[in-house]
């Protein structure tokens, strides 16, 4: 093959990850200024998980080509791959974040500025964590089963246990909270953990590539999108609340009348 046919290859799943938050960008942005939807928290913490996944993706092409010159500059793939490590852990625990925060809107416990100064002081503390084991812990690169570069080392393990973590307290967090969480969001999240704990296995046993984790990121934004931040799935929801607070009322009225 080709230097083309061998990118192509080795970034086909990145190339649809793409595209497909692209699109959904361009309908989350063109919506969001054309119906002047209010942005709280839970959607100030989607945009900010969708702009990480977007760096994700674009470092993903970048570290590919890294990986090709690894051998010439040094430099450039070590900070290409612990740029590409510290943004994916970021993105396990954001995404956790964002169920929380959205658990605590439901519960509307999100007006207390003791709770905003908390979730402050956590994101922090875990971003210089993270930044920290990235400075840390060194990195090295092996071929896998189908002759690509990929990440490996003491780093990697470091970053695959620590969103193992992660995912679990999210699946964990989920499941406890399925009662309070929309029901789409809740079945979707769970297919999606279905389909990325199987493709984890599956592929481990004959070389997982880190291409496919950046697929199962970009579907778990589309289904935080669709099921909860989308504009027209908001306004439905707002509209049946507020269908259901005329009917108690015409209730009310129609049992004053009566007494």
């Amino acid at each position: 093959m080709n230097g083309l046919d061998v990118f192509l290859s080795a970034t086909g799943l990145v190339w649809c990850a793409l595209f497909s938050l692209i699109m959904i960008g361009i309908v989350f942005f063109i919506k969001n200024n054309t119906r002047s939807t209010k942005i709280d928290e839970p959607r100030k913490v989607f945009i900010f998980l969708y702009i990480l996944t977007l760096l994700l993706i674009i470092n993903e092409f970048i570290l590919h080509h890294a990986f090709e010159m690894q051998f010439k500059y040094p430099t450039y793939t070590l900070i290409t791959s612990k740029i590409y490590v510290f943004i994916g852990l970021l993105w396990n625990f954001i995404v956790l974040m964002y169920y929380i925060i959205l658990y605590l809107k439901k519960k509307n416990k999100l007006e207390s500025r003791k709770i905003h100064k908390i979730l402050n002081t956590i994101v922090l503390c875990i971003i210089l964590i993270f930044f920290t084991i990235v400075l840390s812990f060194p990195v090295e690169y092996v071929y896998d089963k189908y002759g690509f570069w990929i990440l490996s080392g003491a780093l990697n393990t470091v970053y695959n246990r620590l969103a193992i973590v992660c995912d679990a307290a999210l699946l964990l967090f989920i499941l406890k909270n399925r009662n309070i969480l929309s029901k789409d969001l809740v079945i979707y999240s769970l297919i999606i953990f279905a389909l990325y704990i199987g493709n984890l296995y599956l592929e481990g046993a004959i070389g997982y590539a880190i291409k496919d984790a950046i697929f199962m990121y970009s579907l778990f934004v589309s289904v935080l999108y669709y099921t909860t931040e989308s504009q027209d799935k908001q306004m439905s929801e707002e509209y049946e609340i507020a269908r259901q607070q005329s009917v108690e009322i015409d209730k009310q009225k129609t049992n004053f009348l009566l007494n």
